[in-house]
């Protein structure tokens, strides 16, 4: 299909420009007039015309279809005034073989279809939204959905029809709005159920609120009550969009009003925005009383009080120390686990200040899920003495007129067993204070570490390697060592050990890339290009001492890995580091070597065999150059 005959169904559908007294600019573009815009006075880029009649005609062609526009109405200090219509249409089409030179073109349109009314730019008046399927000379082919509100300065106010006939099961809805836009009276539902027969239903609204819902099916019929007021409740002023209880064809009627009705209205060359509101819906409101509101306020401020306790209790290096004894690590334990749940219990008491908070049931519904969240945080383990355990007693919601009530009994029963366990903790730390001289040591142990963690924790090559063995493996079994010593002069030489440890690491941090680089490097140092006459560029690619430096990469340099990933001494882990770098630097200088010793080094590399033999060789004239 050719954008030429693209553009013959453009002019088919009889979109050219008329000829009218009022100023037309016209737009083109590669497939000639793409659109019209008729108007009065003068037109501005970003605004409707100041006053008087607009007509716009507009096509856009995209991919193997055609999209058509068309609006027509007034307009009054650069807003919509008055009644207007706005179409937009989508086509389809396939082409025969005609009985002379020119083709057929068959074309059906889907077209969307607003006509409604402003007063000062605001939706006024009866509007009407059809979706349909025409012919292009507007016949219409097929109904399939028809929206009809009145609107009072933007809010549907009066009756409310839908209609829609898309789908083999037709729905139709009626009702009405009040003057605020919400639902009132009956409101009568018309669809086909699952079982094919035809159901009536009748939904009954006071004020926004559902009452009760008449459900008819053949000679069968459901009532179901709703109560009008439940107690402790009254009507919200909130709007919603559904009234709280929705079904397939409640919820179908809502998708297809925000997908069609408040859709379109989106051509560039209608620079207006505004609104069109559905029909609202109002639930009943729980408010909170002045004794729950009082119960939250003083949660809230035992959260905040008990939240300060623990991080002061727990704060420097006290969690290093959880496993001088068992008694230590599950009291540390235990303030973890309740400082979880004060932030689960603060999240909670938090959600209350939003307005929707309001609308849910507290008494019946609204809180079993927090319950049960709450109660999967009753357990937890030591981290370094794991056979022993910590339990917080499960949650019980006792006064369900007063959930906050129940809330502010726990924190101030479980608040009595705190000083228990930060007497425990404190004891503790002051015997550490007692070692004054590892505070200082332990302190630069703490950052030290935290800034290893960040530089190769979640890394991959030589970097995971170091992580894993060294940092969370040898380190932190030093840290044990060092944490359940109770010998100053044993700590302090353990402590030393550590720095000293971390030190290397540390420095390793910029070296790590190198070291994984290497092999990729070498095999680029050891090639160079060549010239190649048939291109005029050098691009032919030849490895200088070809046989020495492959013989290095696939037997030696994997054996260097093998034995680093292998080895467990950190002193002799460090040995290989340095070895393996020395090995490198002295490759690199190797390449430009062509004196006679390097000859001879380069033939016995060439026929050597055992790696463990080419490091020694290579180490040795590294050394004795």
């Amino acid at each position: 299909m050719t954008r030429n005959f693209i553009l013959f169904i453009f002019i088919a559908l009889g979109l050219t420009v008329t000829a009218a007294a009022q100023q037309t600019k016209t737009f083109e573009d590669a497939y000639g007039i793409k659109g019209t815009y008729t108007y009065s006075g003068i037109l501005p880029d970003s605004l409707l015309p100041q006053q008087g009649p607009v007509d716009i005609k507009w096509r856009e062609i995209e991919g193997s279809g055609i999209t058509t526009y068309r609006a027509r109405g007034r307009t009054a200090r650069h807003q919509p005034e008055g009644n207007w219509i706005w179409e937009e249409a989508r086509w389809g089409y396939n082409i025969t073989v005609g009985t002379g030179i020119q083709p057929v073109f068959n074309t059906m349109g889907k077209r969307m279809k607003w006509e409604g009314g402003f007063a000062r730019g605001i939706p006024h008046g009866k509007w009407i939204f059809t979706l349909d399927s025409i012919t292009p000379g507007d016949k219409v082919l097929k109904k399939l959905l028809r929206v009809e509100l009145t609107y009072r300065n933007g809010i549907p106010a009066g009756p409310v029809l839908y209609e829609n006939y898309e789908s083999n099961s037709p729905l139709k809805v009626s009702g009405t709005t009040d003057a605020n836009g919400i639902a009132t009276g009956t409101w009568l539902y018309a669809y086909t159920g699952e079982d094919g027969r035809p159901v009536r239903e009748e939904r009954n609204y006071k004020n926004g609120l559902l009452t009760s819902i008449t459900t008819r099916r053949g000679n069968e019929k459901t009532i179901t009550v709703l109560q009008e007021q439940p107690e402790n409740t009254r009507t919200g002023t909130r709007i919603f969009a559904s009234d709280g209880h929705p079904a397939p064809h409640t919820l179908r009627m809502d998708r297809e009003l925000n997908a069609y009705f408040l859709d379109g209205w989106k051509l560039d060359l209608f620079p207006y925005t505004f609104n069109r509101a559905l029909p609202g819906y109002r639930k009943p409101e729980y408010p909170l009383s002045e004794d729950e509101k009082e119960q939250i306020t003083a949660g809230r401020q035992l959260v905040a009080d008990q939240q300060e306790s623990i991080r002061h209790h727990l704060a420097g290096n006290i969690n290093i120390h959880r496993s001088r004894s068992g008694t230590l690590d599950t009291s540390i334990a235990y303030l973890q686990l309740y400082y979880q749940r004060l932030q689960y219990t603060d999240s909670l008491l938090k959600r209350t200040a939003d307005p929707l908070f309001t609308y849910k049931n507290r008494s019946e519904q609204g809180l079993q899920h927090w319950v049960d969240g709450l109660n999967s945080m009753t357990y937890a383990r030591g981290e370094i003495y794991d056979s022993l355990e910590v339990h917080l007693h499960a949650f019980r919601l006792v006064n369900r007129q007063n959930v906050f009530a129940d809330i502010r009994n726990m924190l101030e029963q479980d608040g009595h067993k705190l000083p228990a366990y930060f007497k425990v903790v404190e004891e503790d730390r002051q015997a550490l204070d007692r070692e004054g001289t590892l505070r200082k040591l332990e302190d630069a142990m703490a950052a030290r570490l935290e800034v290893l963690q960040d530089s190769y924790a979640g890394k991959s090559g030589i970097s995971g390697e170091i992580y894993q063995k060294w940092i969370k493996g040898d380190i932190q079994e030093l840290l044990q060592h060092y944490a359940r010593s109770g010998n100053y002069d044993t700590a302090l030489h353990i402590g030393h050990t550590i720095m000293t440890r971390m030190d290397s690491l540390e420095r390793w941090t910029h070296r790590t890339a190198a070291f994984d680089s290497m092999p990729r490097l070498l095999r680029q140092q050891y090639t160079y290009l060549a010239y190649n006459p048939y291109t005029g560029v050098n691009d032919i690619e030849i490895t200088h001492k070809r046989r020495f430096i492959t013989n290095i990469l696939v037997n030696m340099w994997p054996y260097m890995e093998q034995e680093m990933q292998q080895e467990q001494d950190w002193h002799t882990w460090s040995a290989l580091w340095n070895r393996r770098f020395q090995v490198y630097h002295y490759l690199v200088d190797f390449v430009s070597q062509e004196d006679r010793q390097a000859r001879k080094l380069e033939q016995r590399i060439r026929s050597e065999r055992k790696p463990d033999k080419m490091i020694r060789l290579l180490t040795h004239q590294a050394e004795h150059p």
